[in-house]
């Protein structure tokens, strides 16, 4: 018979320090960040974007959008990464800080629902391409994969997300590469896709599809 975790060892493993600083001795490497971090940067959303420039771009266009856009973010990034590695503040703590701890109710929810809908959807397009058709067994595949996703928050970063990621980012970029050259096999090569037009050029202003980005 096992014995029962202690509920002060569990939530040390599950701190997310909300409420104050990062101690010093519990900050995580940058290999450990980027090992968690990089698995958001390839998602079925980014996906949809990419189809969304293609619909509406030509290729070096399309390709010039979504880098100006990623521009944008990285610079965001780091330099609330350098603020959160200098001052030892989580993204939780910067919000109270800017916000206040009433004014911070609205961004929280808003994170919160994006959180929930990447969740979701993301899950959503999981459940499509696994084996079986029926809604009994996407909903069972839902439930499993729910289940798996909180179990992985409720352990925490350090056991959970950091070797997750150290497993699943390698594969997923190798699984990048492979479908990126059967994406490009399949329109008939570089010359080919440099070729296409797209089906609704002018349909949508630049500005908008880097805001989206």
């Amino acid at each position: 018979m096992s014995a029962t975790p202690d509920p002060a060892t569990l939530a040390a493993s599950t701190e997310d320090w909300a409420d104050q600083r990062v101690p010093a001795s519990e900050r995580r490497s940058i290999m450990s960040i980027v090992a968690a971090r990089m698995g958001f940067t390839v998602s079925a959303t980014d996906l949809v974007y990419g189809i969304s420039l293609g619909l509406y771009f030509p290729f070096w266009l399309a390709l010039a959008i979504a880098l100006g856009s990623s521009v944008i973010i990285i610079v965001v990034s780091i330099l609330g990464g350098l603020i959160g590695q200098r001052e030892g503040l989580t993204t939780a703590l910067c919000l109270r800080q800017t916000f206040g701890n009433e004014g911070v109710r609205l961004p929280a929810l808003v994170i919160a629902l994006i959180g929930v809908g990447f969740a979701g959807y993301s899950t959503g397009i999981t459940v499509s391409v696994l084996p079986g058709d029926s809604n009994l067994a996407h909903l069972l595949y839902a439930i499993v994969l729910g289940a798996l996703y909180t179990a992985l928050s409720i352990v925490g970063f350090k056991q959970g997300l950091t070797w997750v990621g150290r497993i699943a980012v390698p594969l997923m970029l190798v699984m990048v590469i492979i479908a990126a050259v059967q994406a490009i096999d399949h329109v008939g090569g570089w010359g080919a896709l440099l070729a296409k037009q797209p089906s609704q050029p002018s349909a949508v202003a630049i500005p908008i599809m880097i805001g989206l980005g």
